[in-house]
């Protein structure tokens, strides 16, 4: 009132500031690389949620302090983090506060991800997308759960209003709360409206339905949609990239019926060997893995007639 004070507004902790944090108790210490990019990529800079995400993996044994330097006790890549007790319960207590009808719109809202559109949002909670924006308009208001994003066209002509968690655990612990029977079926109905606010630009969004399709247990669109992914990594020469997604793609072709999965697992099969040809230095661990499944019978006899002679000419180059 008296204008004797002022405000500081404190801005996340960058991930600098967390390597910093790592290393004083001994700055002359190495640090595991990636280490503070973890922290900073899960706490989102968040002081509070940094510390408590360190004190998880300690606790976890997945990490300790030696004579004052940080040791890595499983590889990085490995490490599932996790939303630390302490902080679940912190978060539950603030959702236990909103409505019964805010607790479901959010916990739809964290199928479509971090961030969400209110189209995606409105249909995952079966909602109009105008009583959801008016409800994640008051959310943003009236808590710290969520808020405005920038927006992001999903169709060609209409730009729908994005929202995001104010921090991932937010939308982790919504995630979480609810039943696998449930959340399968709002991964069925993400991605269902997906395809279709998308329609014109499905290879941009295929690994996202690719991905809620194979949460849902929709094992041929799941696949048709990382087959689609994987042209789209070719087109970019990101070999690499389109082999891992042939590869998941392939994985779940064994859970189709019978009478699709021979065929099914051929022509991914066969695409498999193009790259193979295509690239001779990949990783042939792959390839030798399909040469195994062929010799069992998983495939047919087209695959040993088209395929089987390609990855050979590959391996001998």
């Amino acid at each position: 009132m008296h204008k004797l004070c002022r405000e500081i507004a404190l801005e996340p902790l960058s991930e600098a500031d967390i390597s910093a944090y790592l290393t004083a108790p001994a700055p002359d210490a190495s640090q595991p690389a990636g280490l503070a990019e973890l922290l900073h990529r899960h706490s989102g800079g968040n002081p509070l949620f940094m510390v408590a995400l360190l004190e998880h993996l300690t606790q976890r044994g997945l990490i300790s302090r030696e004579s004052g330097a940080w040791q890595l006790w499983q590889p990085l890549e490995q490490i599932v983090v996790g939303v630390p007790e302490c902080l679940r319960h912190m978060i539950e207590a603030q959702i236990e506060r909103l409505s019964v009808e805010e607790q479901r719109a959010l916990e739809a809202a964290s199928i479509a991800g971090a961030a969400f559109t209110v189209d995606l949002g409105a249909a995952a909670a079966s909602m109009t997308a105008e009583d959801f924006e008016d409800l994640c308009d008051r959310l943003s208001h009236r808590h710290c759960i969520v808020r405005v994003a920038a927006t992001q066209a999903l169709a060609s002509t209409n730009a729908s209003p994005r929202y995001e968690f104010v921090h991932a655990l937010y939308r982790e612990v919504f995630y979480q709360r609810q039943a696998p029977r449930r959340r399968a079926k709002l991964h069925r109905r993400v991605g269902e409206a997906l395809e279709v606010l998308s329609s014109e630009r499905l290879s941009d969004v295929a690994p996202d339905l690719a991905d809620h399709f194979e949460k849902s247990a929709d094992w041929p669109r799941a696949i048709r949609y990382l087959r689609l992914a994987a042209d789209r990594a070719g087109r970019r020469y990101a070999h690499r990239e389109a082999t891992a997604l042939l590869q998941q793609a392939l994985g779940l072709a064994s859970r189709l019926p019978d009478s699709d999965r021979a065929s099914t697992e051929t022509e991914i099969s066969e695409k498999l060997a193009t790259i193979y040809v295509e690239r001779p230095s990949h990783d042939f661990e792959a390839a030798r893995r399909i040469d195994r499944r062929q010799e069992e019978g998983h495939f047919d006899k087209r695959f040993d007639k088209r395929t089987h002679v390609h990855m050979e000419q590959a391996a001998a180059e």
